[in-house]
């Protein structure tokens, strides 16, 4: 996934970062910090788009690092995605709910911010400068 995103850019690595992010809203929604821990399922698929995210900001910050220094929490979102795909098991499950539950939803919105962003100045460079519209006068 990191080489995909790297390839098509910046925008790739934001729209997974915002995608991985609502889906952890919807694992975790209704759940208490008790049925999450209870929860196997929901754990995996939790984890699984920590992961997501993780690879995400790290491909984000080799081609655009400016870009995730915009992003509130992304270095510790980035190291629990980091700790989770490199296996290591010892990662505390209460810090992963805090995470999902105060963090992730801020840096959803970051990443939906800077697309914005993006798009918005990408279509104003689409539009013709003032110097390229045809004269009233031909």
């Amino acid at each position: 996934m990191t080489d995909l995103s790297s390839r098509q850019g910046p925008e790739a690595c934001l729209r997974n970062v915002a995608g991985a992010a609502a889906m952890i809203a919807d694992d975790i929604a209704g759940l208490t910090p008790v049925t999450y821990l209870a929860d196997a399922k929901a754990r995996v698929s939790v984890e699984r788009e920590f992961r997501t995210i993780g690879d995400s900001l790290a491909c984000l910050a080799r081609i655009a690092p400016e870009l995730v220094r915009r992003m509130p929490d992304a270095a510790q979102v980035t190291r629990i995605g980091t700790d989770l795909a490199g296996g290591q098991r010892d990662t505390d499950l209460s810090m992963i709910w805090e995470a999902a539950v105060n963090r992730v939803p801020e840096l959803r919105r970051s990443a939906m911010a800077l697309l914005a962003e993006m798009e918005a100045a990408a279509s104003h460079s689409d539009a013709p400068s003032p110097f390229e519209l045809p004269s009233p006068f031909d």
